[in-house]
């Protein structure tokens, strides 16, 4: 699938650039500038997996966002037919949803399973540089190939949650500590967009893919219990290509010349990259018997996997400034 994907961008982006059909609208020189202030929520789902070094699933945890408020600022502009613009937003802390963390054994079954209230603090934001050149076929519509740079911070901690751990074949209710998540994605985005115009409307449909990405996350157990030291964290460190994608959808509707409301949806998608851990730190002898290797305290070179889901939903009043 990912390798259908990536011929079919690439090619579609080389044909656009040779095809007669395609011509530039403008021969006088044009350009302009907006500002874009936007509101809106987001949700979606983190997916964190770590594996044994043969392979299999020991443990997983799914960080659940449930609409978050944010705000953003979106700046650009044209120049004949090439465009920018430079977007940032940020994600309010609120209480967010859930977590919940399971772990499995070396037979694959589920041993531990844990609930915890989730909350967002106050790093989590996003950047976009994005660039793109138009080319018409028509009045009413334009086709452009898109190049965007991207950056997502994620920080999530979790409450002390409750659950169940299963010994000697019953399951035992237990408190769980709390747990602490930060992700940082880097992607380069490359794709088409197509723009539909319609009397006061516009019609812009996007769809970008990621033949670069870097991913960096960092997972902390914390021990609420003081007469013990349990806790542990776990570093990934990842590379990825064409695992993940960005789609877009943006409404205009024009006010004035001067004004217009914009209703725009983005769907990130990055798919399960498995690859290897940076390192395991303070494993716990309790766990790291069903994990791998008892006498191994620090367990190193491991496979990991991360994943997101995330869709937002803003609307912005577009100012432009000619």
């Amino acid at each position: 699938m990912r390798f259908f994907i990536k011929h079919k961008v690439l090619f579609c982006l080389f044909l656009l650039c040779l095809n007669p059909l395609f011509s530039l609208e403008n021969t006088e020189l044009e350009s302009s500038f907006y500002i874009i202030p936007y509101t809106g929520s987001v949700s979606g789902k983190i997916g964190e997996y770590l594996y044994r070094t043969n392979g299999s699933l020991c443990s997983y945890l799914d960080w659940k966002e449930t609409f978050i408020p944010l705000a953003g600022i979106k700046s650009g502009g044209k120049f004949n037919d090439f465009n920018y613009f430079i977007s940032a937003f940020y994600k309010f802390p609120f209480k967010c949803g859930q977590m919940t963390d399971s772990d499995y054994d070396l037979s694959g079954n589920c041993f531990s399973f844990g609930q915890f209230p989730l909350h967002n603090d106050f790093k989590n934001y996003g950047l976009d540089f994005n660039f793109s050149y138009d080319f018409h076929s028509a009045r009413f519509f334009t086709l452009s190939p898109v190049f965007q740079l991207s950056f997502r911070h994620y920080s999530f901690y979790s409450e002390s949650g409750s659950g169940w751990i299963l010994q000697n074949d019953n399951k035992k209710d237990v408190r769980f500590s709390h747990i602490e998540y930060m992700q940082q994605s880097y992607f380069l985005f490359t794709g088409l967009k197509a723009a539909f115009s319609y009397k006061k409307i516009d019609i812009n449909l996007s769809f970008l893919a990621s033949p670069l990405a870097l991913n960096y996350s960092l997972d902390y157990h914390a021990d609420d219990n003081s007469s013990s030291d349990n806790s542990y964290t776990s570093i990934t460190k990842q590379i990825t290509s064409f695992y993940s994608y960005l789609a877009a959808a943006e409404v205009k509707y024009k006010i004035s010349e001067n004004f217009s409301l914009l209703f725009e949806s983005d769907f990130l998608i990055m798919l399960k990259s498995k690859g290897p851990t940076g390192l395991y730190e303070n494993y716990y002898k309790e766990k790291c018997a069903l994990f791998e290797n008892p006498d191994n305290w620090n367990i190193i070179g491991q496979d990991s996997a991360n994943s997101i889901f995330e869709a937002a939903f803003t609307i912005g009043c577009i100012f432009y400034l000619k």
